[in-house]
């Protein structure tokens, strides 16, 4: 081994090195710092916005609440005020104690007030009939008369004609009985009502709230602002906002830098539910970011020790490879010692020609690797390169060779195939060989793993700092939100197990708990009703919307059970909070008892009753429809040439037909008799009579099952007065189930007096059978609608379970009573009673109604040629009315709706009209009254053919201007007799 003939310089590259490491390590801990107050200060944010828009939202949920509940007592008025309209009993004692009643239900409405068509406010609060005030030039009340009865209308701010005061008013119109526009009734809420709400939320020094009308006209805005911008009606905003307001969003976040009163807030945006105003609930950042400031003070400090300990470290390690510089080159100078350096250096020390293979190596160098001098001197630096580095170590060499690379650190294998941490210190000799100066680094590794360990610990502790700050800063908003939402509960929920993460004390002490007794409780402990498959389809729901409303019933610690409403969010946390259910619970148990009250208002305007009657109303027309069709094509293919079977097949779809006819009609009494509008007729009574015209309808079908119809009719009375179709209705359906229950044997009918009195009598009626019977489990439920006594033999008997219901319930129409005695097996006794006045009129006899083939004779024979318009938009049914028409030498031309019906009437003068009531563009009602219009009154006869059954639709057709009324589905007969009856001579 040559010693060298070049002194080694010291590396000018280490110490900027060594400087840019220390740097790069500082601006590395800057960079997390700045990303970690970044983060932070933006989870402050967000959190800003979801306080601020649960804020917002639980502000529209109590708003909406009001609206709601103002817009039911609204109606309830309306329909008293219609009602007692159509009895010619509206007084002004009524309006005022009606009005009182709803005032005195709802806190937040100042004042009730109803007035004429003309606009003068007649009742209600402060009304001085002295001091004339009036809605005439209103806004609101010009559209109420534009389209009177349809909808509410809330007004922007205004100053109350009354009280003369900033209010809000929520109208709705009364209509006269002839569906005119009657007035408006108002309810003024007054604009400290909103200010007091939003002065109850809790914002922050700086914070604020504010409720503006689509207009962008201020209605209130709490705390007040001083100036133009806090005045009532102020439409002065940010152009955010105003885009906000246009887009149509219904919720959403913006941020101002300068609010009217020069405050920065970050606000929510959230339109009110059934209003035409929007809530923004702002809060500041100069009170939401205190917190984050003292983050930032922290984080400062410690990145300042960071910098301290590192310019520390750097000094120790630059000193450090000062001093082993100065000894290599104290070693080198000395050409004399230079052998026996090499031999007892410690460390190795490797010569390598320029092909990769050792020439020379020092002991120290063969213990490091633990071959022998020999063992290398036949290998290269290819052969003690770990596995699969081949390359690299042949790159690296021919860096080196060309000075590329002076102080490296790598791998080398050793004999036994483990890999050692080796520094590297490389000189190029004049004759091409590289002489390698190489030490086991491997303490210093584990020391530097150990600095590296002591380092990620200070990294860490300064990460948990920040996160703790963090999440104290979180739970600290938190809670603040919480404890200071004053009526509210509030939960957290894990979303799988249903436990209690957080509670507030409100929550807690809604049910009687302390917090810390809550938080050990779940969402079973305290509602009744939990399932655990109701809970994972409301997570999900909240997942995929975001949030849901629902009522149920929590239970209290002391067992009791109290209503509430709940609103849960769902809120998808970040990397330091899990995911969870974010739930506001409300007591609505006074809600509930405000809502029973305008239930039983509303039941008392047979609301209820009404919303049903439209239904049946609706489902009678659109099954009667296609049965005109049907039956109309059965009576028209009746008179084609048929064969046996097919007159069979005809039969058979005609009775198929008319009992579907019975069944509807039989609904449609239901529903009348429990609307209130059953009307029952008076005429002469002859019991004995009703009960032979029942046994001549049953005569056949009794006969066909071998039974025995006798009759009892029992004694005389004298003449009554009653209703004898709705008589023989009831008897009907009892003697129809006892030939349809009864296989052998006998039906009886029967009539005995059971009280008399001076002006009435109560009869009743009986039928018994020797059918199969009724258990008695069965009797209690037979008179319900839509009942049997066993409904498994609706399979053999059929039926519907209306007939004993209807009979019940004209049996009580006429002041009587039902009942029935049965054993199974052996047959039942059905009874009803029924009042009958004492009548003393004279019998007259009925003329003679013309026969059908007289009807078709006389039409044809003496009003062929007669014009007709039928107005009828379904076509089978056009048709089907138009081959009837024709067939008696009428001219029909057809109408597909009210428009061109009116059109037609319009150019041409007809004998007469038959006028559909439900047709597209325009109905019939008002085609009708359209056409009267046209004519003042004096146009042809026009008759109603309509799938609507109702009386109410009869009494519709007639104000509208009509002569008479056919129900669908029309027979033939009748529409002939009908058109004799109306057609000019």
């Amino acid at each position: 081994m040559s010693p060298p003939t070049q002194r080694l310089a010291p590396s000018s590259a280490f110490l900027p090195r060594l400087i840019l490491l220390a740097v790069t390590i500082n601006l590395v801990a800057v960079a997390i710092a700045f990303l970690s107050l970044y983060h932070s200060r933006e989870q402050t944010v967000e959190q800003v916005r979801l306080t601020t828009a649960n804020l917002a939202a639980l502000a529209e949920n109590n708003l909406s609440e009001s609206a709601r509940r103002i817009d039911l007592a609204l109606i309830a008025i309306v329909d008293r005020m219609e009602h007692q309209l159509a009895q010619g009993r509206l007084t002004d004692a009524v309006v005022g104690e009606v009005l009182a009643t709803y005032l005195a239900r709802l806190p937040e409405v100042d004042a009730f007030r109803a007035g004429l068509s003309d606009g003068v406010v007649r009742w209600g609060k402060g009304v001085d009939p002295a001091k004339t005030a009036s809605y005439a030039d209103r806004a609101f009340f010009a559209a109420h008369r534009a389209d009177p009865g349809q909808r509410l209308i809330v007004t922007e701010p205004i100053v109350g004609r009354v009280s003369k005061k900033w209010v809000v008013a929520f109208t709705r119109s009364y209509r006269k009985p002839d569906g005119s526009f009657g007035g408006v009734v108002l309810a003024a809420v007054p604009v400290d009502f909103f200010t007091r709400m939003l002065g109850e939320m809790k914002l922050g020094p700086n914070g604020s709230a504010v409720i503006r009308h689509f207009d962008r006209s201020l209605l209130t805005r709490h705390p007040p602002v001083d100036g133009p911008g806090g005045a009532i009606g102020d439409k002065t905003v940010s152009a955010t906002f105003a885009g906000l307001l246009a887009s149509g969003v219904e919720r959403a976040n913006f941020h101002v830098a300068r609010a009217p009163d020069g405050v920065e807030r970050s606000y929510a945006f959230q339109r009110v539910g059934g209003l035409p105003y929007v809530l923004n609930v702002g809060m500041a950042p100069r009170d939401y970011l205190d917190p984050w400031h003292d983050e930032v003070a922290a984080t400062l400090g410690l990145l300042s020790v960071l910098m301290l300990v590192s310019l520390v470290g750097a000094t120790l390690v630059n000193r450090a490879w000062k001093d082993r510089l100065a000894a290599a080159e104290a070693q080198v100078e000395s050409e004399s010692l230079y052998r026996r350096y090499i031999e007892t250096a410690p460390e190795g020390i490797f010569i390598a020609d320029p092909a990769g293979r050792y020439v020379d190596v020092n002991p120290a160098g063969c213990a490091l690797v633990g071959y022998s001098r020999d063992e290398l001197l036949r290998m290269t630096i290819r052969d003690l390169a770990p596995v699969g580095t081949v390359g690299e170590h042949d790159a690296l060499y021919e860096d080196i060779k060309g000075a590329k690379i002076e102080d490296i650190e790598f791998k080398l294998r050793h004999k036994d195939d483990r890999l050692i941490d080796v520094t590297l210190r490389t000189v190029v000799q004049p004759d091409g060989n590289v002489m390698g100066f190489c030490t086991d680094i491997t303490a210093r590794k584990q020391a530097e793993a150990v600095l590296a360990n002591h380092r990620a610990e200070l990294e860490n502790l300064v990460s948990q700092r920040t996160a703790d700050l963090s999440a104290a800063n979180r739970k600290l908003r938190d809670t603040e939100f919480a404890m200071n939402s004053v009526g509210i509960g509030i939960h957290w929920v894990d979303l799988e197990t249903a436990r209690f993460l957080y509670v507030n004390r409100h929550a807690a002490e809604m049910l009687g708990y302390e917090v810390e007794e809550m938080l050990q409780l779940s969402v079973p402990d305290i509602d009744p009703g939990f399932r655990p498959e109701d809970f994972v389809r409301i997570r999900e729901d909240m997942k995929v919307h975001g949030h849901a409303r629902f009522e149920s019933t929590e239970r209290a610690r002391d067992g009791s059970l109290l209503p509430v409403e709940v609103t849960g969010f769902y809120h998808a946390g970040d990397q330091d909070s899990p995911p969870k259910l974010i739930v506001f619970v409300t007591d609505i148990t006074r809600r509930k008892e405000a809502e029973a009250q305008l239930q039983q208002a509303k039941e008392a305007a047979e609301a209820a009753n009404l919303a049903k009657s439209a239904f049946l109303a609706n489902m009678s027309h659109e099954i009667r429809t296609p049965m005109n069709a049907i039956i109309g094509m059965s009576h028209l293919l009746r008179r084609s040439s048929l064969t046996e079977q097919q007159i069979d097949r005809l039969n058979k779809i005609e009775t198929a037909g008319n009992h579907l006819l019975e069944i509807i009609n039989a609904i449609l009494d239901l529903s009348k008799i429990e609307a209130g509008k059953f009307a029952l007729d008076e005429a002469e009574v002859d019991p004995e009579a009703l009960m032979r015209n029942v046994a001549t309808m049953l005569q056949e079908r009794a006969e066909a099952k071998n039974l025995r119809l006798l009759l009892e009719p029992g004694t005389a009375t004298g003449p009554l007065r009653g209703d004898p179709t709705r008589l023989q209705q009831a008897l009907l359906n009892y003697a129809t189930n006892a030939v349809k229950f009864t296989e052998r044997g006998r039906v009886v009918l029967r009539c005995a007096i059971e009280s008399e009195h001076a002006d009435d009598v109560m009869l009743r009626f009986e039928v018994e059978d020797t059918g199969i019977g009724v258990a008695a489990e069965a009797m209690p439920r037979l008179f319900g609608s839509f009942e049997q006594a066993d409904n498994s033999t609706t399979r053999k008997y059929g039926g519907t379970g209306l007939g004993l219901a209807i009979t019940r319930k004209l049996a009580e129409l006429m002041g009587g009573g039902v009942g029935v005695d049965s054993r199974p097996g052996e047959g039942s006794r059905f009874w009803f009673t029924a009042r009958l006045k004492r009548g003393s009129a004279p019998r007259r006899d009925a003329p003679a109604a013309a026969s059908p083939e007289e009807n078709r004779r006389r039409l044809s024979a003496d009003f062929a040629g007669r014009r007709l318009l039928l107005a009828e938009d379904e076509p089978v049914n056009r048709e089907i009315s138009l081959i009837l028409l024709n067939d008696v030498g009428l001219q029909v031309d057809c109408a597909e709706d009210g428009a061109v019906a009116v059109a037609l009437a319009t150019d041409t003068c007809y004998d007469l009209i038959l006028m559909d009531m439900q047709m597209p563009n325009v109905d019939g009602l008002e085609a009708t009254r359209r056409i009267r219009r046209m004519y003042d009154g004096s146009c042809c006869p026009i008759i109603a053919m309509t799938a609507n059954a109702f009386d109410d639709d009869r009494h519709a057709c007639i104000a509208a201007g009509m002569k008479d009324f056919l129900s669908k589905p029309v027979d033939p007969d009748q529409l002939y007799a009908t058109l004799l009856r109306w057609l000019p001579d």
